[in-house]
């Protein structure tokens, strides 16, 4: 159904968690090396800077999504064509899926760059978990980063204002996850909530007035140790 707010939506807001998903293309493509992958990634940053606003990714998805089902079911060889329609079609949907959990903040632009610091992080985490082979499968690199962003992103709308403790505690979750090796399953419970701790530790930082500073002083440190922990076990635990 058509939504006049959807419509209205800037391209800076979808671009934002296009670039989340492609980020998750691009951890994947570095193990797997897969040419519809990197196509994938193209068309997906391609559409981000194109696209004016939400229904032009919606539709931009859907004829990706289209035009891959008839490569795949005529008799031509397209090689990777077909491959990167798909996976960018995807891709796409599943960025719009991320926009829709995202807070109100961050798709009116108040905070963007906090996802921007967050990919990083995430992005290294998740090569040296797959480097110190945690993951079974490949394509656990990008739902490595996936999951952990959208999940988070949902926790801190249905939360609200100060989730600090959540997402420490959830760091602590996943250090134990990865003390017993549990490989992806801690990978995604620590990168949750160190997206989650970390938000509010710049939101603090930048807005003393407005934030829960004595719990900024409590958790930043508690949160930074545990962060250190992890790295601790994740490269040197074996």
């Amino acid at each position: 159904m058509y939504n006049p707010e959807l419509a209205a939506t800037t391209s800076q807001a979808v671009m934002l968690s296009i670039l989340i998903v492609a980020t998750a293309f691009f951890a994947y493509f570095v193990v797997s090396k897969r040419a519809d992958i990197f196509g994938a990634i193209l068309l997906m940053l391609l559409t981000a800077f194109m696209a004016r606003n939400y229904y032009y990714v919606v539709y931009s998805a859907g004829a990706m999504l289209v035009l891959a089902t008839v490569a795949y079911l005529t008799s031509y060889d397209e090689g990777t064509v077909s491959g990167a329609l798909f996976w960018a079609g995807i891709g796409l949907f599943a960025s719009l899926m991320i926009f829709y959990v995202m807070p109100e903040t961050v798709k009116m632009g108040q905070d963007q760059a906090f996802i921007y610091i967050v990919l990083v992080p995430s992005f290294l985490i998740v090569l040296i978990s797959d480097w110190k082979g945690k993951f079974n499968f490949e394509w656990e690199n990008a739902l490595a980063i996936l999951i952990p962003i959208a999940f988070a992103l949902a926790f801190v709308s249905m939360v609200g204002t100060s989730h600090i403790i959540w997402g420490a505690a959830i760091m602590l979750f996943g250090i134990i996850l990865e003390y017993f090796n549990a490989g992806f399953a801690s990978t995604v419970a620590f990168v949750s909530g160190f997206i989650i701790w970390l938000d509010d530790v710049i939101g603090y930082s930048l807005y003393p007035n407005y934030g829960n500073t004595a719990a900024l002083h409590i958790l930043g440190p508690v949160g930074a140790g545990l962060a250190l922990i992890y790295l601790y076990l994740l490269v040197w635990g074996d």
